[in-house]
């Protein structure tokens, strides 16, 4: 969960120049699975907000989109329920009902959302040591494409980081 991720970062800090780590960020039954359906149903890009503050800000998504010249809209959840203004709110069916080509979706998460931007965070510490890591996004739909990743790759550590629920693992993360 996001919390463990901090407590256990310096296990994960590369012991040696070149080390490779894959981080697999998971939140399987809602975010990761909507962020894949917009993915699959033509998203251009996307950004994750969370929401005690951190990952990226709507201005800094604003930005983002307009270096990619695509069109930002807003999606994803606060405490569970669409953010006010959202052109989705966490369903990965409602998610895969839209023509997201030439988007890029500003997406808020709680659980997922800090998860991944301590991740990130991770990622680029370790790559500021020597090391090299790779972050992939995992949901129950992308699974076993997942893991074929990872066994396809010459990885010397594996970390699963999931999203849980305000800092408690969740028996739908431990699934995957």
């Amino acid at each position: 969960v996001p919390g463990a991720i901090e407590r256990k970062r310096d296990i994960l800090i590369p012991s040696r120049p070149g080390e490779r780590l894959v981080i697999v960020a998971a939140d399987i039954v809602r975010c990761s699975s909507t962020l894949m359906a917009c993915f699959g149903a033509g998203l251009q890009s996307a950004t994750i907000g969370v929401k005690s503050g951190g990952g990226t800000s709507r201005q800094q998504a604003d930005l983002i989109g307009a270096a990619l010249g695509a069109e930002v809209v807003a999606g994803g959840e606060l405490n569970g329920q669409p953010i006010p203004g959202g052109l989705i709110g966490n369903s990965p069916v409602q998610a895969a009902r839209i023509a997201w080509n030439g988007k890029h979706l500003h997406f808020n998460s709680t659980n997922f959302g800090a998860a991944f931007t301590r991740v990130h965070a991770l990622a680029e510490e370790i790559r500021s040591r020597g090391g090299q890591v790779d972050i992939l996004v995992g949901s129950l739909a992308n699974s076993a494409a997942v893991v074929r990743r990872v066994a396809a790759q010459p990885y010397d550590r594996v970390c699963v980081a999931t999203g849980g629920f305000y800092e408690s693992a969740s028996e739908e993360d431990m699934i995957f």
